[in-house]
């Protein structure tokens, strides 16, 4: 497992890049005033929803607790595409006396997978009617998301609602992807493969949002 992840993060240099992106923001964000040095607006722990593509618990629910002022823990649950989701992770933001803040994540999650995926003779991207040639499974597969953003707390004083902005990169622990075509069909072409895979598998390129609401007093600074 080691090997494979190494590899992955030698050989896809410009997909793990994208989360870098957000340090060419992170300068703006931190040179806003802060409530006071040493402070935080993020309450202790939250409860977070989250939606977009490739999410890590994808349209799901997380619960989230600051184990410093600026290290939170979650652990979620979600489904999309790609069959249900369960994981823990990591968040540490970078000025959380600021309304907005700068943030790196790491999280571990586990799909279990999907069944009975219809596999058509046109690409799945295709909006036109087409004949069913087999299906599709989705198999359980592990994913380590890499990821980057920003968190939005508003107000003047510290509040309970937070909304969150991420980019990043989920890496596969193996190809999701298994094929089980009709008799006399054939697998679907190299471009079909790659279409399934990008709508299906988990993992790949996050773009997501997610809103945090904050339970019971403010972190204890």
């Amino acid at each position: 497992m080691y090997r494979y992840l190494m590899k992955r993060l030698i050989t896809t240099p410009h997909r793990l890049l994208m989360p870098a992106l957000i340090l060419s923001l992170s300068f703006a964000a931190t040179a806003q005033t802060p409530t006071s040095a040493g402070s935080t607006r993020y309450r202790a722990t939250s409860i977070g929803i989250s939606t977009g593509w490739n999410a890590p618990y994808a349209a799901g629910l997380e619960l989230s607790h600051f184990i410093t002022r600026q290290l939170d823990l979650n652990v979620g649950v979600g489904t999309g595409l790609s069959g249900k989701k369960f994981g823990v992770g990591a968040r540490y933001f970078v000025a959380p006396e600021r309304r907005l803040s700068p943030y790196f994540g790491l999280n571990a999650v586990y799909s279990p997978g999907r069944r009975d995926i219809e596999v058509n003779s046109l690409p799945a991207t295709s909006v036109f009617a087409s004949d069913r040639i087999g299906t599709l499974e989705v198999l359980p597969t592990a994913v380590l998301h890499l990821r980057s953003g920003l968190r939005w707390q508003p107000g003047k004083k510290p509040g309970r609602v937070g909304l969150l902005g991420s980019i990043g990169y989920g890496i596969r622990s193996r190809n999701p992807m298994r094929y089980t075509m009709y008799e006399g069909e054939a697998e679907p072409s190299p471009e079909s493969k790659q279409n399934y895979r990008f709508v299906f598998a988990p993992g790949g390129v996050e773009l997501s949002l997610g809103l945090s609401i904050g339970l019971g007093q403010k972190m204890r600074e």
